[in-house]
């Protein structure tokens, strides 16, 4: 969970953010998916009176519907994190690259040698 949407929750409800409660929030939800946990707590803020407590919102989350999202982003959000799939590795071994990007490729590695 984003400490901006944590903030957004806390103040949506009148309540002074708290440090204990955001790091034991994002430790329980860090598995599940940004887009996931912000749709949740938008629709909760909608729908909820009260502050809601950890269960409230895993609840929320996994009501949700499916979320698509293309396997570009999937790899943009994936790499933020520091993800790496091995089968990600694997394609892209056996994708070739262009004679450009081969070019760029040796001028970055030569460049690093002369340092």
């Amino acid at each position: 969970m984003k400490i901006e949407l944590f903030n957004k929750l806390c103040t949506n409800y009148n309540k002074t953010p708290n440090e204990e409660i955001y790091l034991l929030f994002n430790e329980a939800l860090k598995d599940y998916d940004e887009l996931y946990v912000e749709k949740a707590i938008n629709l909760l803020m909608v729908k909820e009176k009260f502050f809601p407590n950890l269960a409230t919102i895993m609840d929320y989350i996994q009501g949700l519907d499916e979320i698509i999202v293309s396997e570009e982003e999937k790899i943009k959000r994936w790499n933020k994190k520091g993800i790496r799939p091995k089968w990600l590795d694997e394609r892209i071994k056996k994708e070739p690259i262009s004679k450009e990007e081969h070019n760029e490729l040796k001028k970055i590695i030569e460049s690093y040698k002369e340092e």
